[in-house]
This record gives structure tokens, sequence and C-alpha cells, in this order.
């Protein structure tokens, strides 16, 4: 079955790769390929999402020149570092810092 659709190749870890497996297998997808479609589907609407949310919160941390830094990401690469930061603030060891931080 030939496709006029654009095709690419994509490498990846043993762990993504099962990822997807698993994900393709568990929703009953009828095919793998269609299942990393709806993969993809689903981070780019994620990555919509966290733009919008991107324009409507700070950003988490302000310190030295860092702020100038994160002023030169574009907005993709800043909800992925406030995605990031947050992520690392739920840690317990992380957790009476954050505390100190709010």
């Amino acid at each position: 079955m030939g496709t006029n659709r654009p095709r690419f190749s994509v490498t990846m870890s043993e762990e993504m790769y099962q990822q997807i497996n698993d994900f393709w297998h568990s929703n009953k997808f009828p095919t793998q390929t269609k299942a990393i479609t709806k993969i993809l589907e689903l981070g780019i609407a994620a990555l919509d999402q966290a733009g919008e949310e991107a324009k409507k919160e700070p950003p988490i941390f302000v310190k030295d020149g860092s702020m100038a830094m994160y002023e030169a990401l574009d907005e993709i690469d800043r909800a992925e570092i406030r995605g990031e930061m947050k992520q690392m603030l739920r840690a317990d060891k992380y957790q009476q810092d954050s505390a100190k931080m709010a």
C-alpha cells in the first residue's frame, strides 16, 4: 500500500521503542504507524497547550544572568524548561528548598 504522504526515519532508545509498542498494544491501534501518529498528535497538542500556559505564567527562576539566557529561548524551549523545573521541584530532595523559594 503506497502513499504520497511525507515519510521519515527515527532512531530512538530501546526504552522509548518499548513505550511506543506498549501504547500501540494497550490502545489496540491496528498498526504501529497509527499508534505513533497518535502519540505525535498528543505531543503536539501538549506543546501547543504548554505554549499557551507559558504566556500566562512567569518563569520559575530568576537569578544572575539566567533570566537573559531564558529570554533568549523560544516559547517551546521556555515551556520545556518550566516543565522540567516543576518536575524537579516535586522531588523530595527539593521540597524544603522550594518552600524557601515560594
